[in-house]
């Protein structure tokens, strides 16, 4: 492309359900990160 791209997203989460997870983000980051690099490092702080 060679003009620059001016494209935004915007998202808002109107009742919560995407901010406020129960800590589920963290776990599959966690998760991820385990099965991935074989330790979660720092994550766990």
């Amino acid at each position: 492309m060679s003009q620059k791209d001016n494209t935004r997203l915007v998202l808002f989460d109107i009742d919560g359900t995407l901010l406020n997870t129960g800590g589920a983000g963290r776990r599959a980051m966690k998760e991820t990160l385990r099965e991935v690099y074989g330790t979660c490092g720092s994550a766990d702080r």
